[in-house]
């Protein structure tokens, strides 16, 4: 018994001893991760309704009038990234920068060519093109960048429907 009663009082004088060895300093060590955040959005205004949406409505004279014929701000693109290499923004055309009737890849008779211009910046898609490339960010940031198009009038095009449908892609550096 007397056995206990020492070991019992061995360990209450460590236990009260403890504090006597702690250290005059401390350190808390914390961390967070903030995710890469990259992306990409566009908006259009319908002229008729003033809804906004992705998709943009020709005026038929910019398709018959021979020449060049410019709209502008016909949507505007959202480019969002968090990035601190930066991050680089591509335009392609599902139809290489050409109007085509009913979503088919027409030959130039049954075609209308036109130039993307994105932020100012003429483009032509007959391939797919770097529209920004920005090297370093030192916050999140947001560029909203307006788009239009320069048309290659053809006065002598058939009725229908001419399409084409540009894709933009954000890539994170």
């Amino acid at each position: 018994m007397k056995t206990i009663a020492k070991i019992t009082a061995l360990m209450a004088t460590v236990v009260v001893a403890a504090p006597a060895f702690a250290a005059t300093q401390a350190t808390l060590k914390l961390t967070g991760s903030v995710p890469a955040s990259t992306y990409i959005s566009i908006a259009s205004t319908n002229v008729e309704t003033g809804a906004v949406e992705q998709a943009y409505t020709i005026d038929s004279s910019k398709l018959t009038t021979a020449g060049s014929n410019t709209v502008d701000n016909i949507a505007y693109v959202f480019e969002t990234s968090n990035r601190k290499a930066g991050y680089t923004v591509t335009a392609s055309s599902a139809h290489n920068g050409k109007l085509t009737m009913d979503d088919s890849n027409a030959g130039d008779a049954a075609a209308i060519n036109y130039a993307l211009i994105y932020n100012g910046q003429e483009k032509s898609l007959s391939s797919s093109q770097t529209v920004t490339d920005v090297s370093s960010l030192s916050q999140k940031t947001t560029a909203t960048k307006s788009v239009g198009l320069k048309i290659t009038g053809n006065a002598n095009a058939l009725e229908g429907t001419y399409k084409d449908t540009v894709t933009f892609t954000i890539t994170a550096k």
